[in-house]
């Protein structure tokens, strides 16, 4: 079974490598709704992620259960409602030695790197502006419980149109 009710794809357990930097900003994203092997970019740029949808759950990558490491994302714009992030919506698994830049436009639950957390952000930073209305974070946009961030930061803009409690940078 997938999750959220969809087929897994035939990347579980995998390693890919992004071989160079590429640019897809004259390509229609559509998120990756899950991904449970390992996504390392040997330090490499993909530039241009442009998601621009009228729907919640928007990012790269929807739900990590696997790794992401070596890689950044640079010249972004995403635009969605609840949910939305550059890298991933949902991490569960790693994310190391990552950089976003990136801008993003969402109502709730949003963040550059992540929406919500519950995995492990190592050695990671986000660049860029994300405006929203409630939990929503230059890094991330909610870390649970188990969640761990750890030598990350964000040197973002965050705008909220109501007072959140919980903005997390």
């Amino acid at each position: 079974n997938g999750y959220n009710g969809q087929e897994r794809n035939s990347f579980d357990y995998k390693t890919i490598y992004l071989m160079k930097d590429i640019d897809i900003s004259n390509y229609k994203w559509t998120t990756l709704d899950y991904f449970n092997g390992t996504f390392n970019g040997l330090h490499h740029t993909i530039n241009g992620l442009y998601i621009n949808e009228n729907m919640d759950r928007i990012a790269m990558i929807g739900h990590l259960e696997g790794v992401i490491k070596n890689i950044v994302l640079r010249n972004g714009e995403i635009n969605g409602n609840y949910y939305v992030a550059a890298l991933c919506v949902e991490n569960e698994g790693l994310i190391e030695n990552c950089g976003v830049s990136c801008n993003i436009t969402s109502r709730k639950r949003s963040g550059i790197l992540v929406a919500e957390n519950r995995g492990l952000i190592n050695n990671s930073y986000t660049v860029g502006q994300i405006y929203g209305t409630d939990f929503v974070g230059g890094s991330i946009g909610f870390n649970y419980g188990n969640g761990k961030i750890k030598n990350c930061y964000a040197a973002a803009v965050v705008k909220s149109s109501m007072m959140s409690n919980y903005i997390v940078t």
